[in-house]
């Protein structure tokens, strides 16, 4: 990851006002970035993965994925929107990106019951986009 994840990155980062990443040591700093960047009505872009102190395994396909509930938790917290991305390489070499409509985060004080079906929702919307490009997905080792 220390190296081939910068050329990933450098990419990306043009387009970036910054880069906030969660650390193995600690996620507080960062998720009070977040959260206040959410607060002031900012743009935040979570990259999905699996990795997670409490992941949530969802149907997917023909069995499960686990499914870090980050972005959903945030928006949750935060009150703010939760409108997945999928970003794709089309059959004629340019990028593709989709913006999907809101997933609803209902208002729950207890923050579980809103979350895993959010989690739910954003699987059953990667499917069809997974099925369209499954070359370009690196998550098939994990089901």
């Amino acid at each position: 990851m220390r190296y081939l994840n910068r050329i990933q990155t450098l990419a990306e980062d043009r387009y970036l006002r910054a880069r906030v990443s969660l650390s193995t040591e600690g996620t507080g700093a960062a998720l009070r970035t977040l959260a206040g960047r959410l607060g002031a009505n900012g743009v935040v872009s979570f990259t999905v993965h699996r990795n997670a102190k409490r992941p949530v395994v969802v149907p997917f396909l023909e069995g499960e994925i686990t499914l870090a509930p980050g972005a959903p938790v945030m928006a949750w917290k935060t009150k703010a929107a939760l409108l997945p991305a999928f970003a794709f390489l089309t059959e004629d070499g340019a990028f593709g990106i989709t913006i999907e409509a809101l997933i609803e985060v209902p208002d729950d004080p207890e923050g579980g019951a809103a979350v895993e079906p959010a989690v739910r929702a954003y699987a059953a919307r990667l499917e069809p986009h997974l099925l369209s490009y499954p070359g370009q997905w690196s998550g098939w080792l994990h089901l």
